[in-house]
């Protein structure tokens, strides 16, 4: 048995429909129509983890760190504690309850402030 070698194939094809000849533009190639922009696409395809997000969402973002000193955080208490005070005259049944259940917590506060400073200002007479 003898094995002929393999020339038969297709040398040209004759029979193209007008829709299968697609003709590209003479000397320029084609723009692609889409381009992933990477930058969104990594914030898909690298998500941070539930590691890695818990501290940046338990952390509170203060912009205004004047509330962190201690004179106006105790003035800010002492508003609000009047606020909630003068808030509870005006409704009535549970709403008064939970206004003057925080007003009597920020009088707690308020009182623990006052005692804080007299201490402080009695150290520091010496």
């Amino acid at each position: 048995m003898r094995i002929k070698s393999i020339t038969i194939g297709t040398r040209e094809s004759s029979n193209w429909k007008v829709e299968e000849h697609v003709r590209l533009p003479e000397g320029k190639t084609l723009s692609p129509v889409f381009l992933p922009q990477a930058r969104q696409l990594d914030e898909v395809l690298n998500r941070p983890s539930l590691d890695e997000r818990l501290p940046s969402l338990l952390e509170p973002e203060l912009s205004d760190t004047e509330f962190l000193k201690p004179n106006v955080l105790s003035e800010l208490r002492k508003n609000v504690q009047h606020l909630l005070l003068s808030s509870s005259v005006k409704v009535q049944g549970r709403e008064r309850e939970i206004l003057k259940k925080g007003a009597d917590i920020l009088k707690n506060d308020v009182l623990l402030d006052e005692e804080l400073q007299a201490a402080l200002a009695a150290l520091l007479k010496g």
